[in-house]
């Protein structure tokens, strides 16, 4: 049950029929909707200059468009509803499952014409079904994208348009808001950051990702700033469910123990490592921005991991483990993130086209052979 105070002075109310007015383009003035339950203040999300009172409100006739999607249930200012008439809360509910299943038998009607077109056994069609979705989502979920094109689908738009380089995303969950912002560094990598007040507290957290990444795994870092702000048992919105999935994926591939080639190395050593290499290489201690590129080549020899990059080789103790000569982008390694190379000992762990410095991942590919 929503608990959320509702202000002396809204329009509003639980079981109100509404006729929406003065909308942000005016394209659905005159909509009818029910008013379900109150969101509390609410600013991003409606494209206010501050924080206004909404309501969660139901959508009656036909739903509302929004980015392209169709919509029965969306958040509205209490500003722009005006008053028709009222019926009980608990009548507004059970519209809202007739028409979930007004649209759910509409869909059923499509799938029956295709599949009367395509006769097949009942059991069949779901045991294929429930195969195809599970091998789908899962193949979706670790296709590698530019990380905008994922932010795209996970709903994420321009903060500033038509021009803006930031993509936001906006939430709401108990009445509170989270917003998220993702913008490119000097490195092509992309800055996401998190943020959620509340009347008790203010949540801020941020990540880096690669320009490219796992559709999952971008998804599984929203996931992440969702359970930051709300907690592990708030409902993940829908729109991250790819994140889930892929965390679910992530789960059953460590208890099938695939062991990829891997080595463990002295953290501090690499970190030490990596700073005398970006001061020689071009990019000096607390430096910024791009710098020629140029191939680093990681090999073991003698206990240690030997990185070789213009003509100059630096070695690195290697605790255990074993990996194959490979090549990666020096100006990728040197523009990781601190904090992707923190702790003790870190693992290497090399994949194709790729190698791993912890959970961090970057391009990689062979070496020569030699002549």
């Amino acid at each position: 049950m929503n608990t959320l105070p509702i202000p002396d002075n809204a329009i509003g109310f639980p079981g109100m029929l509404a006729m929406l007015q003065r909308t942000s383009d005016g394209a659905h003035d005159g909509k009818l909707v029910a008013v379900r339950n109150p969101s509390g203040f609410v600013g991003t999300l409606l494209g206010a200059t501050k924080p206004v009172f909404a309501w969660q409100v139901l959508v009656l006739g036909n739903p509302i468009s929004i980015r392209c999607k169709p919509r029965r249930e969306i958040v509205v200012a209490d500003l722009c509803l005006r008053p028709v008439t009222q019926i009980s809360p608990a009548m507004v509910e059970v519209l809202v499952k007739r028409l979930g299943h007004q649209d759910f038998d509409a869909g059923m009607d499509d799938l029956k014409r295709i599949l009367d077109a395509n006769a097949v056994d009942a059991r069949e069609f779901n045991t294929f079904f429930e195969k195809a979705e599970k091998q789908i989502g899962i193949g979706r979920a670790l296709e590698v994208v530019p990380i905008a094109q994922a932010l795209g689908e996970l709903g994420f738009r321009q903060q500033n348009p038509p021009h803006g380089d930031v993509l936001v995303w906006t939430g709401i969950h108990g009445g509170a808001e989270l917003e998220i912002t993702a913008g490119t560094n000097w490195f092509a990598q992309w800055h996401l950051t998190a943020r959620c007040n509340t009347l008790r507290q203010a949540m801020w957290d941020e990540t880096i990702l690669p320009p490219e990444a796992p559709r999952g795994a971008i998804a599984l870092a929203m996931v992440d700033f969702w359970r930051a702000a709300f907690g592990r048992e708030a409902q993940t919105p829908d729109a991250f469910d790819l994140g889930l999935r892929y965390e679910n994926h992530k789960a059953n591939m460590r208890a099938l123990d695939l062991d990829l080639p891997h080595v463990d190395l002295d953290g501090e050593m690499l970190r030490a490592t990596r700073k005398w290499m970006a001061q020689r290489h071009g990019l000096a201690d607390g430096g910024a921005g791009p710098l020629p590129d140029a191939p680093l080549s990681l090999s073991i020899d003698n206990g240690l991991m030997r990185m070789e990059a213009g003509g100059a080789v630096y070695g690195c103790s290697v605790r255990r483990g074993w990996i194959d000569p490979c090549q990666v982008s020096l100006r990728e390694f040197l523009a990781l993130p601190a904090w992707a190379l923190k702790g003790h000992f870190l693992r290497l762990t090399t994949a194709i086209n790729e190698v791993r410095f912890g959970s961090w991942a970057i391009r990689s590919f062979p070496t020569k052979a030699a002549a």
